[in-house]
């Protein structure tokens, strides 16, 4: 349930503006972003199997990307933040159900 605020909170709440600032240019401050936030999700849960890894780093650019440009346009971490969460609780309650319905 922390997830989803930690990861907002952090990424655009602190690493996007202060590339921002570092760089002056918000594309790059973007692309920095997105793929550190893309790089995390390589590396957890770490399973040292490359392809998987690969999938997981390159899966989340596009939503990483889209997610902080919506940011820079609103400015606001707590409705971004409840969407992440609802995104991260309905992956557990698909991975509880997927068993039981096959």
């Amino acid at each position: 349930m922390v997830w989803g605020i930690t990861e907002q909170t952090t990424y655009n709440g602190y690493l996007l503006p202060r590339f921002q600032v570092l760089s002056g240019s918000t594309g790059f401050a973007v692309a920095v972003v997105a793929f550190s936030w893309s790089f995390q999700h390589a590396v957890m849960p770490l399973t040292f199997d490359p392809h998987f890894m690969l999938y997981r780093l390159l899966a989340p650019i596009a939503h990483s990307t889209f997610i902080t440009l919506v940011y820079l346009r609103v400015r606001r971490i707590l409705p971004l933040a409840t969407a992440h969460w609802l995104m991260d609780g309905a992956s557990v309650f698909i991975g509880i159900l997927w068993p039981l319905l096959r």
